[in-house]
């Protein structure tokens, strides 16, 4: 005898970085089993791969997770988790004052992506060179979890890494160069020629691109001391 169907609701939502309107579903029991096992395995690329699983069973239209930046990601999956466990999480502080635990409800459906007014994808190194930079994909993120990065050598090499995977391109006054036409390594040593200055600019693209980002306001019952907290990216959220 055949089981009952089930009928499973649809959403609608924005994508951050396009405006694209995507249709979703809540992602079922057979997705939360994906995201336990990727999680109680502590593994950076085990986490990411069962992300992008899990979104791409659940969003219904043809979008690649692999184009979309690291922000419109976050924004998708913490929509997806909001409708599928729950609107309302719960995270606890600790009090700067007293160092009592403060247990704060959130609701990550209105969270949205913070801009910075001025933000440009475009980076003047000088009067006659400029570089073209796209936002961090979840590839290329990739790269930055899973190492120490207490070893200041390894944290520089994989900074170089992330930003020569960000490249557009490069151009000047007569010409437009694109990564693909040169070696990861020929780009690298580009960036390393670069002053502290103009190096500056690029983290400076990196430092105002959107992102998933809340402010809270955090009072303690016991001492009285009030103040705001900043909580960014999405695993923040996790309650």
């Amino acid at each position: 005898m055949a089981l009952p169907k089930l009928v499973t609701p649809t959403y609608e939502l924005k994508i951050p970085s396009s405006g694209k309107e995507i249709s979703y579903r809540p992602f079922l029991v057979k997705e939360e089993k994906i995201l336990l096992m990727a999680l109680d395995s502590e593994d950076n690329s085990e986490q990411i791969k069962a992300i992008r699983q899990i979104m791409n069973n659940c969003i219904l239209d043809d979008v690649n997770t692999k184009d979309l930046p690291m922000f419109d990601l976050e924004y998708i999956f913490l929509q997806l988790r909001a409708k599928s466990v729950g609107e309302v999480v719960s995270l606890e502080f600790n009090c700067e004052g007293c160092d009592t635990p403060i247990q704060l409800d959130i609701d990550i459906s209105k969270i949205q992506i913070k801009e910075t007014p001025g933000h440009t994808n475009k980076v003047e190194i000088s009067d006659e060179i400029g570089m073209m930079l796209n936002y961090p994909k979840m590839d290329v993120i990739s790269l930055m979890g899973g190492e120490d990065l207490e070893d200041n050598k390894k944290s520089f090499d994989i900074l170089l890494n992330m930003i020569v995977g960000c490249i557009d391109s490069i151009y000047d006054n007569d010409q437009v160069y694109k990564p693909e036409d040169s070696t990861p390594e020929e780009m690298k040593e580009f960036l390393l020629n670069l002053s502290q200055t103009q190096f500056e600019k690029i983290n400076q693209f990196f430092e105002t691109m959107p992102k998933l980002e809340h402010e809270v306001h955090v009072e303690c019952n016991k001492c009285n001391h009030t103040e705001e907290r900043t909580i960014q990216g999405m695993q923040s959220f996790f309650g």
